[in-house]
């Protein structure tokens, strides 16, 4: 198994993507990550807004040197400078991005 690592975080790279020689990096849209405990989730950041948009809260964290967004329920109650922990939900598809060009990487066919 080929494993990918940022920010602390290490992901399971799937197996079309072993073969390639490039620097990657690993995308999951905002809609797609859920707040959790801070102590089990994927991600541990610290809070830096939480902006309340009606039907949602955009919640914007520091997970190490990265800035990570999630779109959450409104009823959500993070305060700024609190520590958060953020996952992928279950259905949630990592994105695949090569480094230098910036484009997607597709999965190759077998």
């Amino acid at each position: 198994m080929v494993c990918f690592t940022a920010a602390g975080v290490t992901f399971a790279a799937p197996p079309w993507l072993a073969d390639r020689a490039m620097r990657v990096a690993v995308g999951v849209r905002p809609e797609d990550m859920v707040a959790g405990s801070a102590q089990s989730a994927m991600l541990r950041g610290i809070v830096r807004t939480v902006e309340f948009l009606g039907s949602r809260s955009l919640l914007r964290a520091d997970v190490g040197p990265v800035l990570a967004t999630a779109l959450l329920p409104p009823d959500c109650s993070f305060a700024v400078g609190e520590m958060v922990g953020l996952d992928p939900s279950n259905e949630a598809p990592l994105h695949w991005f090569d480094v230098a060009s910036g484009h997607r990487i597709e999965p190759t066919n077998p």
